[in-house]
């Protein structure tokens, strides 16, 4: 309630604002309640809503307020059973989970103001590096709404905001300000084919033949099966990752490799390496036509068509040489082995080279830390497996450790604004310096942590920490267990031997500093099941 109040009171403008209510567990994930039904979850979420519009309206007065509420798979399920209670004044909004399919679209499309869906998604098998979803996917699920021949009031699009896609959000941009033309195509393929022909000649300046010819090349990559299926560079890139490292750990430990390895192997040939390489040789052949271009439009095709087939084929390529490489010292033929990881490292350098072309001038070092996909991981892996098969007449193969992926790190410049939780910059009216964290362990014991605190089996491993630096070091968080406000007479907290609870237990705690004023107490309950 804090939190909300504060972020709600630092607006300036609560009239342009559309307030987004309810509620998701970390990272996304469908929230947490130890113990309880669904039928629980979907009551408690309505109360969230009704509580979050309830501090919105206190604070804006007697302004009208814009409220919508996702439905993601398991709140879509609460509203189908009857469990959640969304109040009339909040817009429901349909989701998608990643590559365009949009949860619940067939039956409430009916009663929902909008959709929220993306063209690209940091989850983890979808990143950053090319065009994830078809346009036709697009038109055919957000035609579902012209169809119903009911209003639709918000299109929200994620874009991801780390690489540019910009044919898709055009796409659905123009779908969203007029749809009759898409919706008077034959099928979404032909909407597709249509729109992307027209926003060739835009952005190319070609004439209608070879603006028909590129959108071709176009429709044949979104055609690839795994984008189809919206897994499309990190699919390549975990493959690799995790076959490389199998395959050295594999030759490190029996100087063979185990029949997991080779079945893994033999999934792992790409289906679509033949459509990669005609794609990729295709586009190229539309580059040596752009020598008459301007040059901001040839260096846009060469960040983008081209800069996609590239990537697309010579990932693929890399996992095949890595496939067969292991297939071969399977059959006993090493100097074969050696030579399909060899090229497997080759067609890195070719990937990598079709990232730096994609950077033109103007955006060096756009793909170069790109630790999402993190195709320089996969190489080390890929490197280190080579190691391994030269030095298998060794005494002992020793193979160094891959640094840690290094997922998340983009996000770092986020961490600055916790000196100010929960705005952006420092407020005397609104901060959270004595604020605790309080969580349990996971690795010690089986205890599992959710909003309201957790569960556990056995024992529990309490860690407390306040949300800022300075109060850790100059202050002291202090905590109760009977149901008491902790002040600076309750028994502070040790980090160093943390709180070892056998029961169920409710937490109180404060962090108590100098020149700090006191302004709310976290809690927490952890449920023994």
């Amino acid at each position: 309630a804090y939190a909300w109040k504060a972020s709600v009171s630092a607006m300036t403008r609560l009239d342009d604002v559309i307030w987004s209510v309810g509620y998701r567990g970390l990272n996304d994930y469908p929230a947490p309640c130890a113990g309880c039904s669904s039928a629980d979850k979907g009551k408690y979420i309505g109360e969230v809503i009704g509580n979050q519009t309830d501090w919105v309206r206190e604070i804006a007065g007697g302004a009208e307020q814009k409220f919508i509420t996702y439905m993601w798979a398991e709140g879509l399920g609460y509203l189908q059973h009857g469990y959640l209670d969304v109040p009339k004044d909040v817009s429901i909004i349909l989701t998608d989970a990643g590559p365009g399919h949009i949860f619940g679209l067939d039956d409430y499309a009916n009663i929902s103001d909008g959709v929220y869906t993306h063209v690209a998604m940091y989850n983890g098998h979808a990143n950053q590096l090319t065009e994830m979803v078809p346009p036709s996917r697009h038109f055919d699920q957000l035609g579902t709404f012209v169809k119903t021949g009911r209003r639709t009031k918000y299109i929200i699009l994620n874009t991801s905001d780390l690489r540019p896609v910009p044919l898709t959000t055009e796409a659905i941009m123009r779908f969203a300000w007029d749809p009759k033309p898409f919706m008077t195509a034959s099928t979404p393929d032909a909407a597709q084919t249509q729109f992307i022909t027209q926003w060739c000649k835009r952005q190319y300046g070609v004439d209608d033949e070879l603006a028909s010819q590129i959108a071709q090349y176009y429709n044949d990559y979104f055609a690839i099966p795994y984008i189809q299926a919206g897994s499309s560079d990190n699919q390549l890139s975990n493959t690799i990752m995790d076959l490389a490292d199998a395959y050295g750990q594999s030759l490190q430990k029996s100087r063979n490799v185990t029949a997991t390895v080779v079945a893994k192997a033999h999934r792992a040939i790409p289906a679509s390496l033949d459509a990669v390489r005609q794609l990729h040789n295709d586009t190229m052949g539309v580059y040596k036509l752009t020598g008459t271009w301007a040059e901001d439009r040839r260096n846009f095709f060469v960040a983008h068509l081209l800069g996609q087939s590239a990537m697309q084929r010579y990932g693929c390529e890399v996992q095949n040489s890595l496939a067969q490489s292991i297939i071969a010292m399977s059959q006993k033929q090493l100097q074969s082995a050696v030579s399909n990881l060899s090229d497997a490292l080759s067609y890195y350098d070719d990937f990598f080279t079709a990232q730096r072309n994609a950077e033109t001038s103007h955006w060096r070092g756009l793909f170069m830390h790109s630790h999402l996909a993190d195709f320089q991981r996969g190489r080390s892996y890929v490197r280190l497996a080579l190691v391994a098969l030269k030095e298998l007449s060794a005494a002992e193969i020793q193979l160094p450790a891959v640094p840690p992926r290094l997922y998340y790190t983009f996000t770092y410049y986020q961490l600055v604004n916790e000196d100010h939780y929960p705005l952006f910059y420092a407020s005397q009216d609104w901060n959270m310096h004595n604020f605790v964290r309080i969580s349990c362990s996971r690795k010690a014991t089986q205890c599992y942590n959710n909003a309201t605190g957790g569960y556990f089996h056995d024992t529990a491993y309490i860690y407390m920490k306040s949300l800022l630096e300075n109060v850790d070091q100059l202050g002291v968080i202090h905590y109760t267990v009977d149901g008491s406000a902790p002040t600076s007479s309750s028994p502070a907290y040790s980090q160093s031997h943390g709180l070892v609870i056998h029961d169920t237990t409710h937490i109180k705690a404060v962090a108590i500093a100098p020149n700090v004023t006191p302004v709310t107490q976290s809690e927490a309950t952890f449920t023994k099941v």
